[in-house]
C-alpha cells in the first residue's frame, strides 16, 4: 500500500499501524514522505517491520506524483492508496482481496465504503453502488433519485492492480481533481466494471465536513478543466460537473452573472436532468448557510447524528 505524508508525524504513523492491524498480513508498506520532514522520518523510524519502506523526496512533488513514485517501487499483484490522516479497518485488505480474486481479471479496479467521521457526524458512504454499466463520471457526478445521491471514491478506499497503476500513472498538477481524472481514466481500462465492497472498510477523519464545499479551486480550472477532459465525461456527468463545481465558484466571482450564464450555457451543451437543474438553481440562488442547514437536516435524518 502507498501512502503519501507530509509534516503529519504523529497522524502519518497512526495510518501505517492500522495497516500493520490487518488481517491479511501478505504486504508491503511505501511511505511516500513528500518533501524534507525529519520528524516525519524519525516518527517512522520508531517501527522496526520490515515490510515498511520509506522514500523521501527532496522536494515536494505533490500527492499525485508521490502515489506515482510508490507505485513504481509496488512489487505485489494489488496497489492500494491510505491518505496519512485516515486509517483502515482490520479487514480492509481481506475484504478487497477476496473481491478482486472472485472478480478475476489483470486490470481491476475497487473502492469500499468508508466510515465518513466528522466532528458532530458520523456516517458510512457512499450512499449508493454504481448501477451496471454506469460511467465512471456518472457514478462521480451525477446525483440520482429523491435524495439526490451521487457516488463516492474516497482515496483511502482504492484498491488497483498495479500493473494497472504503473501502466496509467496519476497526472500531477490537477489538484483537486487529480483523482477524479485518474479514476476516469483508469476506469475505461479495466477488465471488469468498476465495484464498490459493501461494508466500511476505512475511516475518513473528516474534520471539516461542516465547512465542505463541493468544489474548490476556482471558476477558470474547473470550466477549462471540463471543456479540456470532455472525452472523458457524459453529456450527463458533463452537465452535473458545471453545476457543482462551476455555479459556486461563479457565485464568488466579481462578475458573477457574466459567469452563472456562460455555466448555464455550458450546462445545455450536455444533458441535463430536472436533477441537475434544480443543483445548479440551488448553488446559484441558495446560502452555504442554507445549504448546511439543509445538508444537516438530512444526515439527521438518515440516522448519521453522533449519540450525545
Amino acid at each position: 500500500m502507498i501512502i503519501p505524508t507530509l509534516r503529519r508525524p504523529e497522524l502519518v504513523l497512526r495510518a501505517v499501524n492500522s495497516v500493520l492491524q490487518q488481517t491479511m498480513q501478505d504486504f508491503e508498506i511505501l511511505v511516500i514522505i513528500d518533501g524534507k520532514d525529519d520528524a516525519s522520518e524519525k516518527s517512522l523510524g520508531t517501527i522496526t517491520d520490515p515490510r515498511l519502506k520509506v522514500t523521501m523526496n527532496p522536494q515536494s512533488q505533490g500527492p499525485a506524483q508521490a502515489r506515482n513514485i510508490g507505485g513504481s517501487q509496488a512489487r505485489g499483484t494489488w496497489s492500494t492508496f491510505l491518505d496519512d490522516d485516515d486509517e483502515w479497518l482490520p479487514n480492509k485488505l481481506e475484504e478487497q482481496v477476496r473481491v478482486a480474486r472472485e472478480l478475476g481479471g489483470d486490470r481491476i479496479l475497487l473502492a469500499a465504503q468508508f466510515i465518513d467521521s466528522g466532528p458532530a457526524f458520523e456516517r458510512i458512504l457512499p450512499l449508493r453502488d454504481p448501477d451496471p454499466g454506469e460511467d465512471m463520471s456518472e457514478y462521480l457526478f451525477c446525483r440520482k433519485g429523491p435524495l439526490r445521491v451521487q457516488g463516492l471514491v474516497q482515496t483511502s478506499t482504492y484498491f488497483v492492480s498495479t500493473r494497472l497503476l504503473q501502466e496509467f500513472p496519476l497526472k500531477a498538477g490537477l489538484t483537486p481533481h487529480e483523482d477524479y481524472d485518474w479514476l476516469m481514466r483508469v476506469s475505461k481500462r479495466c477488465d471488469r466494471p468498476f465495484t464498490v465492497v459493501p461494508g466500511p472498510l476505512s475511516i475518513y477523519h473528516n474534520e471539516q465536513i461542516t465547512n465542505r464545499e463541493g468544489a474548490g479551486g476556482n471558476f477558470d480550472f474547473h470550466w477549462d478543466y471540463a471543456h479540456r477532459n470532455r472525452e472523458l465525461f457524459t453529456p450527463s456527468a458533463f452537465s452535473f460537473y458545471l453545476s457543482v463545481f462551476c455555479t459556486p465558484s461563479a457565485v464568488k466571482s466579481t462578475d458573477k452573472w457574466k459567469r452563472l450564464r456562460m455555466v448555464l450555457r455550458g450546462i445545455w451543451q450536455g444533458k441535463p436532468s430536472l436533477t441537475c437543474m434544480t443543483t445548479f438553481l440551488g448553488f446559484a440562488f441558495f446560502s452555504l448557510e442554507t445549504r448546511r442547514k439543509l445538508r444537516n437536516t438530512f444526515q439527521a435524518f438518515a440516522g448519521s447524528k453522533k449519540p450525545a
